[in-house]
C-alpha cells in the first residue's frame, strides 16, 4: 500500500482520483500488499495505515512477529507490504502544470543496511539524483490536471520504481539536501510560471512554504 498524505487542502480530488487509477494501472510502480500474514514473503513491513516518519512501521520476519504487533489481526488500521530491499532511496520533489512537469528536483540517499525502515538507521551519502526520462513520465501519470509542488518517495529496482509515498507538499530534500542554488532555481520556476499566468493560482500553503525557506528572494 502506498502512502499518499494530502497536505491539509493543498490536495486536489483530482490528484487522488488520479493516484487511485495509477495505483491499479501501474503494479511495477509499487511495493506488493499482503491481504493476510500468511500469504506474505519474508522479511516484508508492517505499518500503521495512517502514520508519518517511520512511526509504527516495523520489519517483520514471520506470522508470528505480526501476531505479536497486531494480535487482532491487520483489519483497516494495519498494512502488511513488500520489503523493497537496498540501500538507496530516492526522493524527488516536481514542479507541475496540469500534469505537465516543469521541473525537479532530486536526491539520492545511500543508507547503511539493505533493509531498513527509516529513520531507524544511518545515513551513508546524498547527492543529486538525475531521474530517467521514463521515470517522470510514470509521474505523470499522478498529475493529470494537477499543479504545484508534489514530493515522490522511492526506490529503483531493476530498472523499475517502487513508490512508497506520494505527498503533495515541500520535501525535506528540497528544503534541507538540495544544493541551494538548484532549489532557488526550481522557487524561481515557481514564481515567475505563476505571475505570468495570472489566472493560474498555486495553493497559498505552498507559496507559504517557499517563502518560509528563505530561498527565493
Amino acid at each position: 500500500m502506498w502512502t499518499f498524505r494530502p497536505y491539509e487542502h493543498v490536495c486536489s480530488p483530482a490528484l487522488l482520483h488520479n493516484f487511485l487509477l495509477t495505483c491499479l494501472r501501474s503494479k511495477c510502480a509499487r511495493p506488493k500488499r499482503y491481504m493476510s500474514a500468511e500469504c506474505a514473503d519474508y522479511p516484508c513491513i508492517l505499518k500503521q495505515a495512517h502514520g508519518e516518519f517511520g512511526k509504527e512501521c516495523n520489519i517483520v520476519h514471520s506470522p508470528e512477529d505480526v501476531c505479536k504487533v497486531t494480535p487482532q489481526g491487520l483489519g483497516t488500521r494495519w498494512v502488511l507490504q513488500e520489503l523493497v530491499h537496498g540501500r538507496f532511496e530516492v526522493s524527488t520533489t516536481v514542479l507541475a502544470d496540469f500534469g505537465h512537469i516543469l521541473d525537479e528536483v532530486s536526491t539520492c540517499y545511500e543508507y547503511d543496511s539493505e533493509t531498513y525502515v527509516w529513520p531507524r538507521c544511518r545515513g551513508v551519502s546524498k547527492s543529486l539524483y538525475s531521474v530517467p526520462h521514463g521515470h517522470l513520465k510514470i509521474f505523470e501519470q499522478f498529475l493529470e490536471s494537477y499543479s504545484g509542488i508534489c514530493n515522490f518517495n522511492y526506490k529503483v529496482r531493476d530498472g523499475e520504481l517502487r513508490i512508497f509515498e506520494l505527498n503533495t507538499r515541500i520535501g525535506g530534500d528540497l528544503a534541507v539536501d538540495a544544493p541551494r542554488e538548484r532549489a532557488r532555481r526550481l522557487f524561481e520556476k515557481l514564481d515567475a510560471h505563476w505571475c505570468i499566468s495570472s489566472n493560474d493560482t498555486m495553493p497559498e500553503k505552498q507559496f507559504a512554504f517557499c517563502r518560509s525557506t528563505g530561498l527565493p528572494q
